[in-house]
């Protein structure tokens, strides 16, 4: 089957709705592989099913969960008691982790993501 996935999270979705099979990713063009499995039994439709499913989703979605966290880690000094930061910055700062929490109900998540901008403030 012909797919324009990347072949990383493609390949783990299968070995994981099919555990024991071996698949492969061929290249065939600039941004197309060839999946191809060593069970002649499974159909075509049947690993189509899988590259489409949530498992699929999920696997693109983990690295951008994480990037995520890892904005929201960064900005919790933001929210102390004792950041040096006015109350319209900490308003801002809110918002701007509001939007980072919202960023995987976007539409388009986990393919198209529109992050949001931090505010303009410094950490002391």
């Amino acid at each position: 089957m012909k797919t324009r996935l990347h072949p990383g999270p493609a390949l783990a979705a299968l070995k994981r709705a099919y555990p024991g099979e071996g698949f492969t990713a061929v290249p065939v063009g600039d941004d197309e592989h060839e999946i191809q499995g060593d069970n002649p039994a499974r159909s075509e439709a049947e690993i189509a099913a899988v590259l489409t499913s949530d498992h699929l989703v999920h696997a693109r979605a983990a690295p951008e969960r994480r990037r995520r966290d890892e904005l929201l880690g960064a900005s919790d000094w933001t929210q102390l008691p004792d950041a040096p930061l006015t109350d319209e910055q900490r308003a801002a700062w809110r918002a701007y982790r509001l939007a980072l929490r919202d960023v995987s109900v976007q539409p388009s998540f986990p393919t198209s993501i529109i992050w949001p901008d931090p505010p303009a403030a410094s950490q002391s």
